[in-house]
Protein backbone atom coordinates (compact mmCIF):
# COMPACT_ATOMS: atom_id res chain seq x y z
CA UNK A 1 0.00 0.00 0.00
CA UNK A 2 3.09 2.37 1.00
CA UNK A 3 4.40 1.88 -2.07
CA UNK A 4 1.32 2.42 -4.10
CA UNK A 5 1.26 5.98 -2.59
CA UNK A 6 4.58 6.54 -3.34
CA UNK A 7 4.13 5.85 -6.36
CA UNK A 8 0.67 7.71 -7.15
CA UNK A 9 2.77 10.67 -5.48
CA UNK A 10 5.24 10.94 -7.68
CA UNK A 11 3.15 10.51 -10.66
CA UNK A 12 1.21 13.58 -9.47
CA UNK A 13 4.27 15.86 -8.82
CA UNK A 14 5.62 14.89 -12.55
CA UNK A 15 2.30 15.32 -13.93
CA UNK A 16 1.86 18.84 -12.38
CA UNK A 17 5.28 19.63 -13.67
CA UNK A 18 5.20 18.65 -17.47
CA UNK A 19 1.87 20.58 -17.15
CA UNK A 20 3.57 23.51 -16.19
CA UNK A 21 6.22 23.41 -18.49
CA UNK A 22 3.17 23.39 -21.50
CA UNK A 23 1.73 26.32 -20.13
CA UNK A 24 5.09 28.41 -20.33
CA UNK A 25 5.77 27.13 -23.39
CA UNK A 26 2.74 28.53 -24.83
CA UNK A 27 3.59 31.92 -23.20
CA UNK A 28 6.62 32.20 -25.09
CA UNK A 29 6.62 34.38 -28.49
CA UNK A 30 7.62 32.06 -31.30
CA UNK A 31 10.40 33.71 -32.02
CA UNK A 32 11.82 33.75 -28.64
CA UNK A 33 11.11 29.96 -28.70
CA UNK A 34 14.58 28.10 -28.72
CA UNK A 35 15.35 25.26 -31.26
CA UNK A 36 15.19 21.75 -30.02
CA UNK A 37 19.07 21.93 -31.22
CA UNK A 38 20.06 24.86 -28.76
CA UNK A 39 18.94 23.41 -25.68
CA UNK A 40 20.58 20.02 -26.73
CA UNK A 41 24.06 22.21 -27.05
CA UNK A 42 22.98 23.68 -23.59
CA UNK A 43 23.00 20.13 -22.05
CA UNK A 44 26.38 19.08 -23.05
CA UNK A 45 27.64 22.11 -21.24
CA UNK A 46 29.04 22.74 -17.83
CA UNK A 47 27.52 26.63 -18.16
CA UNK A 48 25.08 28.11 -19.64
CA UNK A 49 25.81 31.54 -18.15
CA UNK A 50 27.26 34.45 -19.88
CA UNK A 51 28.98 33.90 -23.07
CA UNK A 52 26.25 30.97 -24.06
CA UNK A 53 23.59 33.16 -24.10
CA UNK A 54 25.03 35.86 -25.00
CA UNK A 55 25.53 33.94 -28.49
CA UNK A 56 22.02 33.43 -28.75
CA UNK A 57 20.64 37.20 -28.25
CA UNK A 58 21.24 39.72 -31.22
CA UNK A 59 23.69 42.35 -30.60
CA UNK A 60 21.22 45.10 -29.68
CA UNK A 61 19.63 42.69 -26.74
CA UNK A 62 23.06 42.00 -25.77
CA UNK A 63 23.92 45.95 -25.78
CA UNK A 64 20.94 46.81 -24.00
CA UNK A 65 20.82 44.45 -21.04
CA UNK A 66 24.34 45.12 -20.38
CA UNK A 67 24.00 48.35 -19.62
CA UNK A 68 23.92 49.88 -15.78
CA UNK A 69 21.20 51.61 -14.37
CA UNK A 70 22.59 54.83 -14.64
CA UNK A 71 22.65 54.59 -18.30
CA UNK A 72 19.35 53.13 -18.35
CA UNK A 73 17.72 55.70 -16.72
CA UNK A 74 19.67 58.54 -18.51
CA UNK A 75 18.28 57.25 -21.89
CA UNK A 76 14.93 56.45 -21.39
CA UNK A 77 14.60 59.63 -19.39
CA UNK A 78 16.01 61.66 -22.67
CA UNK A 79 14.20 59.99 -24.95
CA UNK A 80 17.29 57.96 -27.07
CA UNK A 81 15.03 54.50 -25.42
CA UNK A 82 12.15 53.48 -24.96
CA UNK A 83 10.63 51.94 -22.08
CA UNK A 84 9.26 49.05 -24.23
CA UNK A 85 12.39 48.26 -26.40
CA UNK A 86 14.15 48.38 -22.78
CA UNK A 87 11.46 46.01 -21.51
CA UNK A 88 11.29 43.35 -24.41
CA UNK A 89 15.53 43.25 -24.59
CA UNK A 90 15.07 42.13 -20.95
CA UNK A 91 11.83 40.01 -21.42
CA UNK A 92 14.05 37.96 -24.14
CA UNK A 93 16.77 37.05 -22.46
CA UNK A 94 14.64 36.42 -19.35
CA UNK A 95 12.80 33.51 -21.95
CA UNK A 96 16.34 32.27 -23.33
CA UNK A 97 17.67 32.11 -19.39
CA UNK A 98 14.02 30.12 -18.20
CA UNK A 99 14.03 28.17 -21.05
CA UNK A 100 18.01 26.91 -20.43
CA UNK A 101 17.75 26.61 -16.97
CA UNK A 102 15.31 23.34 -17.49
CA UNK A 103 18.26 21.56 -19.59
CA UNK A 104 20.50 21.79 -16.55
CA UNK A 105 20.96 18.27 -14.24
Amino acid sequence: MEVLQKQQSTTSWQMVVAEKLKRDEKKLQADWKLSPKILSQARDRKSIANGFIDGLLDDRTKYLTSLDTVDLMKRTGEGSLSALELTMAFCKRAAFAHQLVRTLP
